[in-house]
Order: C-alpha cells, then structure tokens, then sequence
C-alpha cells in the first residue's frame, strides 16, 4: 500500500503543476486562468492531501488508501469537465490540457484500477 500511496501522491502531484502551467499560473507559459479547470486542480489537490496523509500518518495507512484510489482514478472526470467547457480560440493552452492532463488523466485511471486489482489479489493470498 505505501507505494501505492507514493505513486499516487508523486502523479498528483505532477498533474498539479501540469494543470497550473496550462492555466497560466506560471510565468512562463502565458495562458488564462479559466474557472472551469479550477475544479480538476482543486481534486487534485485534495489526492494529493490524502496520499501524503496516508504516507505520513501509519496506522491510517490502509483505511486512506482506497479513498485516495478513488480520487486518484475519478480525476479523469474533473478533467472532462474542464474539456467540456474550454472555448474555441484558445487552442495552445487547450491542446496542452487535451494531452498532458488528459493523458495524465487517464494514466491515473489505470493506475487506480491496477493498483486496486494487485492490492487485492495481495490481500486474498496473505488469508
């Protein structure tokens, strides 16, 4: 579980910065701050908070795991969300959120889901 918990706290992380480069947060990529992406970053945040928590705090290690599992899967909905709304005419910034946060996204599904699958034919051979 804790490297579990340490791939889901470092990829978070990564589409962290990555979904606050394609938002204009820093200098030098010149984009705009729109409020729909707001919701992905805030998510991704908060998987980020609760892998680290789990990382951090031991005797929670296993109880946090599976909701950070969630989150960490369910990111690919806040950034189909952010998708849906991006306007035409902003094609830079929206390309670069179409495939590195997509992808990103998306790569954090299946890790969820693997991760999820191999936790629990662990914890059926140790009974």
């Amino acid at each position: 579980m804790k490297i579990g918990l340490v791939i889901t706290a470092a990829w978070s992380l990564l589409l962290i910065l990555a979904s606050l480069t394609f938002i204009g947060v820093f200098p030098f990529y010149p984009a705009r701050l729109y409020d729909f992406t707001l919701p992905f970053v805030a998510h991704a945040i908060g998987t980020h908070i609760t892998a680290v928590l789990g990382l951090v705090v031991r005797r929670i290690r296993s109880i946090i795991f599976w909701p950070a599992l969630a989150l960490l899967g369910s990111l690919v909905f806040s950034y189909h969300y952010a998708m849906s709304q991006w306007p035409g005419g902003d094609d830079g910034p929206g390309m670069g959120w179409f495939f590195i946060v997509g992808g990103g996204s998306y790569v954090a599904l299946a890790t969820a889901l693997l991760s999820a699958v191999l936790v629990a034919i662990s914890r059926a051979e140790n009974k």
